[in-house]
């Protein structure tokens, strides 16, 4: 991801929740950091039912060409092959990261990123361990790039197009309603 990615996922996932309703009340770093938390012990749900939307991809023709774009948003088709999986959720963590990131005006920075070889379950350990330590804006302003890093630490290892995957959740975001069904936060 280069810069300009990363300011454009910025604003799309920001306008995206505004659209939503989700920045109707002002919201704390703390409520932030615990929808982005609550992302990510879904995205480790997910992995413990072994629910793979890469599996399904792979295997139906159909599956591929709405995946790839080759054909229009279809929203029973993504709920049917994507909702709930593991890249799914990842993909939830992310936009999460992306709409505090907008909320606060804070400017995500592209840092060098190699790769790693740990597991799923160590970077998922690590990424709440991490997180947990975030109580103010400014310590927020400065680690969200982190949390972003290990999701695509966890989408490398995966071989998941996370950015795919993300863009596809906001389309199906579109079509839940405010608040995903007036949900208070």
């Amino acid at each position: 991801m280069n810069q300009q990615q990363l300011n454009d996922l910025t604003k799309r996932c920001y306008e995206a929740a505004k659209a939503n309703g989700w920045h109707e009340q002002e919201r704390t770093p703390n409520e932030f950091i615990l929808l982005i938390q609550s992302e990510m012990f879904e995205c480790f749900e997910a992995y413990r039912k072994n629910k793979y939307a890469k599996i399904i991809i792979e295997n139906t023709t159909q599956a591929k060409r709405f995946f790839n774009g080759e054909c229009e948003f279809d929203k029973g088709f993504f709920e049917m092959c994507i909702k709930d999986t593991f890249e799914d959720e990842l993909a939830d963590t992310a936009i999460r990261i992306f709409d505090c990131a907008g909320a606060f005006g804070l400017n995500l920075k592209v840092r060098f990123y190699k790769g790693g070889n740990a597991s799923f379950i160590e970077v998922c350990t690590e990424f709440v361990r991490f997180s947990s330590g975030i109580f103010n804006n400014d310590i927020l302003a400065g680690n969200l790039d982190y949390l972003l890093i290990c999701i695509i630490e966890i989408a490398m290892q995966n071989n998941i197009d996370i950015l795919r995957h993300i863009d596809l959740k906001l389309e199906y975001n579109k079509t839940r309603g405010i608040r995903h069904g007036n949900k208070i936060l």
